[in-house]
């Protein structure tokens, strides 16, 4: 299989890897120290006492690809309109496009005309309309990771959580096609689980509700998260907030019973999120679709989200004082 990865960072570097390392034809757009190194020494994976070391075509230029059957793209959600214009190159008649990121996608309640939160406000997820346009719905793939990575240096990506590197793929409508079957076989011969699953939007949900307890709290305090088990009030704000988060996937008629917050409590890692990580390395936070867009469902719905506010206050604060976010939405 021939896949393009656009914006091998830690997580799209670790799955570039991989899958490389299986046999497997992949490109990668980068740029700047990541674009230079893997250049000239390839592309490195550290995972556990695995070390693997690739060598897969890059460029910074999409034009030098020209058109792709698959792109992975897993860069950050904070710029629709750049990430559409370094794409409109390499999409041709038959390309697919798995959007990994994080939070709520902008394609999220595009074709959920009757579901409910369907009149919910999200178009500040793609403002000018340049992923709407340039994709149609049909070429999109959504896609959910749990797996937690660095990158510790140009090029070389630690894999935090060698037994735990998944991709949940789903298509907008929900159904299955023998495009997404070759896909997730070619990920799970990788190493990469990626379990069949029947609604790509509770796949969304259940990892949001993780960030949203974990990653809000890590972005305000500077901790990692071990602080939820090292302060007790922090751990319940936490908790509360996921209580939240569930509430209002509930309201949206997700099933949420396998949604368990408290496992970041009974299990903790000494891993800084990933918003986190943005933060320190002065990069634009991804607010809009972690907690914004979440926000603006609820509010379609009615679903009381008192800890949530407070967490939004806080965080759009601590961005904007330093310099990584401003408003997309009041």
């Amino acid at each position: 299989m021939d896949i393009t990865f656009f914006g091998p960072g830690a997580i799209g570097g670790n799955f570039a890897a991989r899958i490389a390392n299986a046999g497997h034809s992949v490109s990668l757009i980068a740029r700047g120290e990541n674009l230079t190194a893997i250049r000239a020494n390839g592309l490195e994976l550290r995972s556990g006492d695995t070390h693997l070391k690739t060598r897969p075509r890059v460029t910074d230029n999409p034009a030098d690809l020209g058109p792709q059957s698959l792109i992975i793209t897993t860069v950050k959600a904070t710029a629709p309109g750049q990430l559409a214009a370094g794409l409109k190159p390499l999409i041709g008649p038959y390309t697919r496009i798995v959007f990994a990121q994080n939070g709520i996608p902008w394609w999220y309640n595009l074709d959920a005309t009757s579901s409910p939160g369907h009149d919910a406000d999200l178009s500040f997820l793609d403002p000018d309309g340049a992923l709407r346009s340039l994709v149609p719905m049909e070429r999109v793939i959504g896609g959910v990771i749990s797996s937690s990575n660095e990158v510790i240096a140009p090029g070389v990506v630690h894999n935090i959580s060698p037994d735990r590197n998944r991709l949940h793929l789903g298509r907008p409508d929900d159904k299955d096609d023998q495009g997404l079957a070759e896909l997730r076989e070619t990920l799970v011969a990788a190493g990469i689980e990626s379990p069949l699953i029947t609604n790509i939007r509770e796949a969304i949900w259940g990892k949001l509700t993780l960030n949203i307890s974990s990653s809000l709290i890590s972005l305000i305090t500077g901790h990692d998260l071990t602080i939820l088990v090292e302060d007790e009030r922090l751990g319940g704000l936490a908790m509360a907030a996921a209580a939240e988060s569930i509430a209002i996937a509930s309201a949206l008629g997700m099933e949420t019973g396998d949604i368990d917050p408290e496992q970041l409590r009974r299990n903790p890692t000494p891993h800084m999120p990933s918003l986190r990580q943005d933060y320190d390395r002065q990069r634009s936070l991804e607010l809009d679709c972690l907690l914004l867009a979440p926000l603006a469902l609820a509010r379609s719905l009615n679903v009381a989200t008192p800890v949530l506010n407070t967490l939004a206050a806080l965080a759009v604060h601590t961005g904007k004082q330093a310099g990584l976010y401003s408003d997309a939405v009041n």
